[in-house]
C-alpha cells in the first residue's frame, strides 16, 4: 500500500499536491497543521505536503535509474566471472574485494563530488556504488547454476558460451536479480536522502525529502518539530515498505526460506 501511495505521489504530483511546492505563503511560516495547511508549513510559508508529494517524484526517479544502472552492471559483472571462471574470476572478484573495501557511501559521496551534484549524477553514483554487492550475488547465483545438468548438456552438444549464458543461465538467475532490484530501491532512496541532507543530493530548489532535513530548515526545528517528522516519516516508511517486499519476493520465489528467522 505504501508503495502504491507513493507511486500514485509521484506520477500524479500535481494533481495531488495543493500548492506548487516552491511557492512561499508570505505571512504563513512555520504553521502547525491545519486545513489550508495539511502538514503545515516551512520557515518560508512553503507547503510541506506539497513538498513532500513532490519530494516523491525525486525519490522514484533516482531509485528507479539508479537500481537499473546498479542492477544491469553488478548482474553483468557476476554473470561473466562466475561464468568464465579460472582467473579471469579471480582477478574480477580481488577487483569486487577492494571496490566492496570502500564504506558505500562514502564511495557515493566520492563520485557526486567529482560528476557534480544533480539528479542524472547523483543516480549514476548511487548505482555504481550497488553494482559490487549485486556482482556478488548474481556470481554465487551463477556458479550454483552452471553445475546444472542440462547447463552440460547444452555444452556438450556444442552449444557456445554466450548461447548458454543467454539462454539458460541468465533466465535461471533472474529471480534473485529482481530481488535484489527490489530491497536495493529501498537502499537507494535512502542514499539519496542522506546525499541531500549533507548537500550533496539533487540540488535546491527542488524539493527533497532528505534536502528538507537539512541545510536551514534545521535550525527551526526546534520551533516547529514538524519540519523533521513529516520527511522522515515518509524515508522511513518508504524504505521499510521496499524492504519488506524484497523479503515476501524472495519467500515467493524461494519456499525453502519462507519462515526463516
Amino acid at each position: 500500500m505504501v508503495i502504491l501511495i507513493m507511486f500514485a505521489a509521484a506520477l500524479f504530483a500535481p494533481l495531488v499536491a495543493r500548492y506548487d511546492p516552491l511557492y512561499q505563503h508570505a505571512g504563513r511560516i512555520l504553521e502547525k497543521p491545519s486545513l489550508d495547511f495539511w502538514m503545515g508549513t516551512d520557515h518560508l510559508g512553503r507547503d510541506i505536503y506539497s513538498r513532500i508529494v513532490h519530494g516523491a517524484k525525486v525519490s522514484i526517479t533516482v531509485g528507479f535509474v539508479s537500481v537499473a544502472i546498479g542492477t544491469a552492471g553488478g548482474a553483468l559483472i557476476g554473470l561473466v566471472s562466475g561464468f568464465q571462471g579460472g582467473k579471469f574470476d579471480l582477478y574480477v572478484q580481488r577487483f569486487v574485494d577492494a571496490w566492496i573495501a570502500f564504506p558505500g557511501l562514502v564511495l557515493i559521496l566520492v563520485l557526486v563530488s567529482m560528476l557534480g551534484p544533480s539528479l542524472l549524477n547523483v543516480s549514476i553514483a548511487i548505482g555504481i556504488g550497488s553494482m559490487p554487492g549485486t556482482s556478488r550475488l548474481v556470481r554465487s547465483a551463477v556458479l550454483s547454476t552452471k553445475e546444472n545438468e542440462y547447463i552440460v548438456a547444452a555444452t556438450a552438444i556444442g552449444a557456445s558460451r554466450v548461447r548458454v549464458g543467454a539462454r539458460h543461465i541468465l533466465p535461471n538467475v533472474m529471480a534473485p536479480i529482481i530481488i535484489v532490484a527490489t530491497v536495493s530501491l529501498g537502499a537507494a532512496i535512502l542514499a539519496e536522502s542522506s546525499l541531500s541532507f549533507l548537500g550533496l543530493g539533487v540540488p535546491p530548489p527542488a524539493p527533497t525529502w532528505g534536502g528538507m532535513l537539512s541545510r536551514e530548515g534545521r535550525e527551526f526545528m526546534i520551533i516547529q518539530p514538524l519540519l523533521g517528522l513529516w520527511p522522515g516519516f515518509a524515508i522511513t516508511a518508504v524504505v521499510m515498505a521496499f524492504n519488506l517486499f524484497g523479503d515476501a519476493l524472495r519467500d515467493v520465489w524461494d519456499p525453502r526460506l519462507r519462515g526463516a528467522q
